[in-house]
């Protein structure tokens, strides 16, 4: 088709995507952990699960160990990164807590089955 103008439409490149920085990354592996301990509490195990799942995702995506990223952060934001930590981890508590005697159960429960 010599002598017309191509008509293609000038396709624009996706945004790049926005890279959290480790404490944010970190600060989102709080929120879903948090949310956890909500659904927890509210003996929405089937969320709980699905939240889980997410969290899994969510620890494989974590830019490094804490301790190396600390290395590189500001002290401010390094023990912002330890107070994330330490954050979660007490939610973990929480949840497995509250999550004992459920499990316990259910742990009877299957021995009376076999």
């Amino acid at each position: 088709m010599r002598g017309q103008k191509s008509r293609r439409k000038s396709r624009r490149l996706p945004e790049p995507m926005s890279v959290p920085g480790p404490l944010e990354a970190y600060r989102t592996l709080l929120d879903l952990t948090r949310q956890m301990l909500d659904a927890a509490h509210r003996e929405d195990i089937d969320l709980l699960t699905r939240l889980e799942a997410g969290r899994v995702e969510c620890i494989r995506a974590l830019p490094g160990s804490p301790e190396t990223l600390a290395a590189g952060l500001r002290p401010a934001e390094a023990e912002a990164l330890r107070q994330t930590l330490r954050d979660i981890q007490a939610c973990d508590a929480e949840v497995l807590a509250y999550l004992q005697p459920w499990r316990t159960h259910l742990g009877n429960f299957l021995k009376r089955l076999s």
